[in-house]
C-alpha cells in the first residue's frame, strides 16, 4: 500500500520526537532510492525496486576518513581471485548496521 510524500515526513517526524538517530539512520537508504528513482529504466533499476518492496535497507560508506582533500578517495576496490576486495575506512555510516546493502564510495584499481 503506496503513501504520499506529506504522510513519509509525518513519520519521519514521529520518528525523530521519539530517537533523532532514527530517521537519520534512513538518510542513506533514502538518497539510494532517489538515485534509482532517477535513472533509466533498466533491469538493474527493476531488481533494486523488487528489493525495497521487499524491506531491504541500503546503508552508506561515504565519507572518507583522515586528512582527504575534497573529491579524493583512498578507498580502493580491486579484483580478486573470489571476487573483490574493498580496503579502506569510513568516517560516516549511521544506519549501516541494520542495512542489508551498503552503497559504498571508492575508486578501483
Amino acid at each position: 500500500m503506496g503513501r504520499t510524500l506529506p504522510q513519509l515526513f509525518q513519520l519521519l517526524t514521529e520518528l525523530a520526537e521519539a530517537d533523532s538517530n532514527l530517521p537519520q539512520a534512513l538518510r542513506a537508504h533514502f538518497a539510494f532510492v532517489e538515485d534509482r528513482l532517477n535513472q533509466p529504466a533498466s533491469a538493474e533499476r527493476d531488481r533494486w525496486f523488487r528489493r525495497f518492496i521487499d524491506g531491504e535497507l541500503v546503508g552508506s560508506g561515504w565519507t572518507e576518513i583522515g586528512t582527504v582533500k575534497l573529491g579524493d578517495v583512498i578507498t580502493r576496490v580491486t579484483p580478486a581471485s573470489n571476487g573483490w576486495t574493498l580496503n579502506g575506512e569510513k568516517f560516516y555510516s549511521t544506519g549501516t548496521l541494520f542495512a542489508d546493502w551498503i552503497d559504498v564510495y571508492t575508486t578501483q584499481r
